[in-house]
């Protein structure tokens, strides 16, 4: 019988490290992933993610995936699931040690190792193999383009800010029409369609917004895509898997330091622990800015 590996998993309520899409793309679909390369598991193997808005991120390496939702409603056998959601916690600190030894009751892949000795990704074309969808909506792409992630989860334990992150995307649009006089369309990837949203497009014929994580991802891949520019976060960070020019990062709900210009490239962990900087993974040939507040950005946008 095939093996259910599950990746994420919702939390009603909660916005945790079990479900984020950082936490799945950067150390839970690298452990999979490292564990398919090694020839631990096969593409037979179904493959659990919190929803399957991100199936498009497994479905051309694996024949099976489904959401976590479906997983509940199947009635399978203990000894042919493999969880690694619980190993997708930002620091090795957190990890649970009878996690751990239930992955072990059920495979032979060496876990502790890669969570506390050495681990080293020497398979970035698995890593790439991300199946973007075409683009069918032809306005999205017709000119070349910014993409803007804003960030606002709502109605969940989290520390997003959303009258804040309002605030930051006026004058991150402002400051790009100001610089480059509406000649890039402004593409804004958003989970929910807010008044406040609905209101900043109609006062600026160059907005688009879209809400689905597959065609956000083709957007930021597509050639006409000149930068993606984010708060820090997991759907900002995901670019460094799918963006090859230019990433703009920015200090808000999370902190980070003012960082010089990286090629994205050069980010792989090599010789280190799975945790070690473990949102700097990526496999893309874009340049990677940070900085630690919104002011920063908009100077060097």
């Amino acid at each position: 019988m095939s093996k259910y590996l599950i990746i994420s998993r919702d939390e009603p309520g909660h916005h945790s490290g079990f479900c984020a899409l950082g936490h799945e793309i950067h150390l839970g679909r690298i452990i999979l992933l490292d564990m398919l390369h090694n020839n631990y598991i096969n593409d037979n193997c179904v493959i659990v993610t919190v929803n399957l808005d991100r199936a498009f991120l497994y479905s051309k390496i694996f024949k099976n995936i489904i959401s976590y939702d479906d997983f509940l409603k199947k009635k399978v056998d203990s000894d042919n699931v493999i969880e690694i959601w619980p190993f997708v916690v930002s620091c090795v600190s957190e990890l649970s040690v009878y996690y751990i030894n239930m992955f072990e009751k059920t495979c032979n892949y060496p876990i502790k190792k890669i969570l506390y000795e050495k681990f080293e990704n020497n398979y970035l074309d698995l890593i790439a193999n991300i199946d973007f969808p075409l683009i069918k909506d032809n306005d999205l792409i017709e000119k070349k383009y910014l993409v803007v992630h804003s960030r606002m989860i709502e109605n969940k334990i989290s520390n997003n800010n959303v009258e804040l992150n309002l605030v930051h995307l006026n004058q991150i649009v402002n400051k790009i029409n100001e610089k480059y006089l509406y000649d890039y369309n402004i593409i804004i990837f958003t989970v929910n369609n807010s008044d406040a949203l609905l209101d900043l497009k109609y006062k600026n014929n160059n907005i688009k917004i879209i809400n689905r994580l597959d065609i956000y991802a083709s957007l930021m891949n597509h050639n006409n895509c000149e930068a993606v520019i984010s708060e820090l976060s997991g759907a900002g960070e995901f670019a460094q898997y799918c963006h090859n020019k230019k990433i703009y990062l920015y200090s808000n709900s999370y902190k980070i330091e003012n960082n010089k210009p990286i090629k994205v490239a050069t980010l792989q962990n090599s010789n280190n622990i799975l945790h070690y900087n473990w949102n700097e993974h990526g496999t893309t040939d874009a340049i990677l800015y940070k900085f630690n507040n919104i002011d920063l950005l908009l100077q060097n946008i």
